[in-house]
C-alpha cells in the first residue's frame, strides 16, 4: 500500500490550504463566506446612503468556521428627516432646514409646519383658530345702528391672512398689516343676540358661531357692539371679550355670570370646534333656575351634542329675591372634545340696586389655567378717580375653600363651600391679592354709572393669575371710546414700557406686602387703538374704557399654562 500520501477532503473554511485538491481555498461552493474570526466592514442601509450625513459603516466578526458573518454593529442607518436637528438624518445629502412658507419646526413630530401648528402655538392668547359667538343683548336696538365686531391684532413682522366663515358662507375675507390692527364687522346673529330662552344655536342653519382662521398668530377680540354711540344714537349696552383660541380650549371650565335682574337673564354659552362634541352641564347651588330649551331641563342639568360652530345659550330664570337667586354662576361644564365657554349676562344692574343695566361678557378661562392666587385692581374713571367694583370669588372644587387677603380688607369673606358656590367682595376700589387653599375663578365686575364717577356702567373682566402672566402685550383699545385705560400689575420696581416709553415709577402704588404694585395708565385714541407692552418680568393688564352710559372691561392677554391644584 501507499503510505503516508494525503488524499482530498472536504473543503472547509476553518483551514487556509486546498482541502479537495481543486486548486481552490474556502470557496462559495463549501458554504464559507468570510475567513474564520476576521473582521470586517459592514452596512446594511439603502444603496447610496453610505457616508452621507449621519450614516456610516459597522463592524462584523466572522465566526470561527468561515460560514456565518456575525451582526452589523456600531452602524448609522438613515432615520426620518428632523427640522428639530442640524444634521442629514435620512441620509439624502440634504438636511431640512424650514423655510419659505412653513418657517416654523414642530419640535415634537420634527416637521417643517406653519406657525399655527397647535404644538409650536403652546397655550397662549395668541393663536390662528377663533371662534367669535354673538350673546343676549336685547336692549340694544336698533341692531343696524351698531355693529357687532372683532379686532384682530397682528404682532408679527408679517402681513396676515383672515378669512371668516359661519357655517358653510364665507363671511369675511381680508388682511391685517404686520404690527397692527383690523376690525371685521360682522353681521348679528339675531337668534343669539335677541335670544329670551335657551337655545341650540345651528351653525348648518347659519345661526351658530363664527369661525376666524389666520396663517400666522393673532389676537381676537369681540365687542358686542363695537360703537357706543353712531350717528347720534348711544348704543347704553356695550362689551367686549379676549377671545381664547382652539389651541387653549379645554374639557372643563366653570361659568361666571350674574343673576336674573328684572326680566333679563344672564346667560353661558358653549361653541364646539369638533362635530359630535358632547357637553354636559352640572348645575351649581344657584344654577338649578333656568329656561329649559338647548337639550338643558328646567334644573340647570343636561348633555347636548354639539357639532362644530353650534353654539349651546342657557340663560337664568326667574327665582325671585333681591338679588334673585337665580344664576347660572359657578355651573360646571365638561365636554369629550375641546369646547369655548362665554358667561355674561343680558343686560343688568351692578350692584342689583344700582342704575343703570348694561349687557356684559367675558371668555372664560379653562379650569386647568385657573389658579389660587390672583391679584385685583379696580378701574379709574379719571386719573387718580378709581371706580368702585364688585368681585366674585368662585369655588371650582367641592368642600371649603379657605381665603386669605393681603392687604386684610374689611367684610371679607373667609371661606367658601362647595364646587360652583361664590362669595362677594364688599363693594370697593381697593387692590389687593386673594389667595384660596384650592384653585378659585375670581370675576371683577364695573359698577353702574350711578354710583358716581359720570362715566361707565357694568363691565365684566376676569382675574388673571399671576402665575399667567406675560412679559410682552399686543393689545386692542377701540378708538372711539371717550377713554380707555389699561391697569398694569408687575413686581415692584419692575420698568414697564407702555408703546415703548416707561411708564412712570411715580405711577405705581404698592398692594400691601404683596411684593406687587399697580399703575393705571390713560389710553391715547390718536393712533389706530393698538398698544404693546414689555417688561422684564412677567406682569399682567386689564384694559377698559367708557362712553356715555357704557363701557367695555377684559383681561389684555394672558398665557394659559395648565396649573396644578
Amino acid at each position: 500500500p501507499c503510505m503516508g500520501e494525503t488524499l482530498p477532503g472536504v473543503e472547509t473554511c476553518n483551514t487556509p490550504v486546498d482541502d479537495n485538491c481543486n486548486g481552490q481555498t474556502n470557496e462559495s461552493g463549501a458554504g464559507c463566506v468570510c475567513t474564520p474570526f476576521s473582521v470586517q466592514s459592514c452596512y446594511t442601509g439603502p444603496a447610496g446612503t453610505l457616508g452621507k450625513g449621519i450614516c456610516s459603516a459597522g463592524t462584523a466578526i466572522c465566526d470561527d468556521q468561515g460560514l456565518t458573518l456575525g451582526a452589523c454593529m456600531g452602524q448609522t442607518l438613515p432615520l426620518t428627516e428632523s427640522c428639530a436637528t442640524p444634521e442629514d438624518d435620512d441620509c439624502n445629502g440634504t438636511a431640512l432646514v424650514c423655510s419659505g412658507a412653513t418657517p416654523a419646526c414642530n419640535p415634537v413630530t420634527g416637521l417643517c409646519t406653519t406657525a399655527c401648528d397647535p404644538a409650536v402655538l403652546g397655550k397662549s392668547y395668541q393663536g390662528c383658530d377663533y371662534y367669535p359667538v354673538v350673546t343676549p343683548n336685547t336692549l340694544l336696538t336698533p341692531l343696524g345702528s351698531f355693529n357687532f365686531a372683532v379686532a384682530v391684532s397682528n404682532t408679527g413682522a408679517s402681513t396676515v391672512n383672515v378669512t371668516i366663515t359661519k357655517g358653510a358662507a364665507t363671511i369675511a375675507t381680508g388682511t391685517v398689516a404686520a404690527n397692527s390692527v383690523q376690525i371685521f364687522k360682522l353681521p348679528w346673529v339675531s337668534e343669539l343676540v335677541g335670544a329670551t330662552t335657551s337655545i341650540k344655536s345651528l351653525s348648518s342653519a347659519n345661526n351658530g358661531a363664527y369661525h376666524l382662521v389666520t396663517d400666522s398668530p393673532v389676537t381676537v377680540y369681540q365687542y358686542n357692539p363695537l360703537e357706543y354711540t353712531n350717528a347720534g344714537s348711544f348704543s347704553y349696552t356695550n362689551d367686549a371679550s379676549l377671545l381664547l383660541p382652539t389651541n387653549a380650549w379645554t374639557q372643563t371650565y366653570i361659568v361666571a355670570a350674574r343673576n336674573t335682574w328684572s326680566s333679563y337673564s344672564g346667560f353661558y354659552a358653549v361653541v364646539a370646534s369638533q362635530n359630535t362634541t358632547t357637553i354636559t352641564a352640572t348645575p351649581s347651588a344657584t344654577g338649578k333656575i333656568v329656561k329649559a330649551g338647548g337639550g338643558i331641563a328646567a334644573n340647570g342639568t343636561g348633555s347636548v351634542v354639539l357639532n362644530k360652530g353650534d353654539v349651546l345659550l342657557v340663560q337664568s330664570n326667574t327665582g325671585g329675591g333681591a338679588p334673585d337667586v337665580s344664576d347660572v354662576t359657578g355651573t360646571q361644564i365638561t365636554s369629550d372634545k375641546a369646547v369655548a365657554v362665554f358667561g355674561g349676562h343680558n343686560c343688568t344692574d351692578v350692584p342689583y340696586n344700582i342704575t343703570y343695566c348694561d349687557h356684559i361678557e367675558e371668555s372664560l378661562p379653562p379650569f386647568e389655567t385657573l389658579s389660587k392666587s390672583y391679584i385685583v385692581t379696580s378701574p379709574v374713571i379719571s386719573a387718580g378717580v378709581q371706580k368702585n367694583e364688585v368681585v366674585r370669588i368662585i369655588a371650582t372644587l367641592g368642600g371649603t375653600t379657605t381665603l386669605t387677603f393681603e392687604p386684610a380688607q374689611a367684610g371679607a369673606p373667609a371661606s367658601i363651600s362647595g364646587l360652583g358656590s361664590y362669595v362677594e367682595m364688599p363693594q370697593t376700589s381697593n387692590s389687593y391679592r386673594v389667595t384660596g387653599s384650592q384653585k378659585i375663578l375670581v370675576a371683577q365686575y364695573m359698577e353702574g354709572q350711578s354710583a358716581g364717577g359720570n362715566a361707565g356702567d357694568p363691565a365684566m373682566a376676569v382675574a388673571v393669575p399671576t402665575e399667567q402672566y406675560r412679559k410682552d402685550y399686543l393689545f386692542h383699545a377701540p378708538t372711539n371710546y371717550s377713554t380707555n385705560f389699561v391697569n398694569i400689575t408687575a413686581p415692584t420696581g419692575t420698568t414697564v414700557t407702555l408703546d415703548g416709553v416707561a411708564v412712570a415709577a411715580g405711577s405705581f402704588s404698592a398692594i400691601g406686602a404683596t411684593g406687587f404694585s399697580f399703575a393705571s395708565v390713560a389710553l391715547s385714541n390718536a393712533g389706530n387703538g393698538n398698544h404693546s407692552i414689555k417688561a422684564p418680568s412677567k406682569a399682567g393688564i386689564t384694559v377698559y374704557g367708557y362712553g356715555q352710559y357704557t363701557s367695555y372691561w377684559y383681561p389684555g392677554g394672558l398665557d394659559l399654562n395648565f396649573i396644578p391644584q
